[in-house]
């Protein structure tokens, strides 16, 4: 966490030159400046004040860092997942996508896609919604999954600026949508990557507890 606090552009990037193609670290930069600017730099903020794109940074360094994932189109889409459903940076959601995959290719725009939940207008409306999207994520497979595991986990690190409402809402959905798929996806991937993955698991266990402990008390 320290050292994802920590990074900054040019570290950034010369993580992504230690395991990766010069081309392909090309492209993930594209997409680090794609985040950046359509997040507003500085406009869009998060629940504790900061700028919103170090949301989708940090969701990169975690696949880097506590995954050992550098497959290029899953960085790029964890830089953008949140691109659709919160900015107009691509565009209209209806048009989004298609210029997403004309940029990035057909792979990133999926995942995107997979990751953006669709508006919601009525909050009757929103449970149904909730299930349709972690659904639709695990149907994609154990990568798009993986995806939502880093983007989930540093939500939950990060939430300690949210208020009441919203901590208990995460921590609920978080032991009925994403603990079940982090655990259903450790029978997809072998090895190193199970590993990998059951620490992220151990790691959500323990946030969700140590907030239930703070609602309560």
């Amino acid at each position: 966490m320290q050292e994802e606090s920590e990074m900054n552009r040019e570290k950034f990037e010369k993580l992504l030159y230690l395991k990766m193609r010069p081309a392909d670290v090309e492209l993930v930069m594209e997409a680090y400046q794609d985040a950046k600017k359509g997040h507003g730099y500085k406009d869009q903020v998060r629940d504790n004040g900061e700028r919103y794109f170090e949301h989708p940074r940090r969701v990169a360094l975690v696949l880097m860092l506590d995954l050992e994932i550098y497959d290029p189109d899953m960085l790029i889409a964890a830089l953008l997942h949140d691109i659709v459903e919160d900015t107009f940076a691509f565009g209209s959601r209806d048009k989004a996508f298609k210029r997403i995959q004309r940029r990035y290719g057909k792979r990133v725009a999926t995942f995107v896609l997979a990751l953006s939940k669709e508006p919601c207008e009525r909050p009757e409306e929103k449970i149904e919604r909730d299930h349709r999207y972690f659904e639709a994520i695990t149907q994609e497979g154990p990568k798009t999954t993986i995806l939502k595991l880093a983007d989930r986990l540093d939500n939950l690190r990060d939430m300690h600026h949210c208020t009441t409402a919203k901590k208990r809402h995460y921590v609920e959905e978080t032991r009925s949508h994403i603990l079940p798929m982090a655990l259903d996806v450790t029978y997809q991937v072998k090895g190193k990557m199970r590993l990998n993955i059951l620490t992220i698991y151990g790691r959500m266990v323990s946030i969700c507890r140590k907030s239930e402990d703070e609602i309560a008390s």
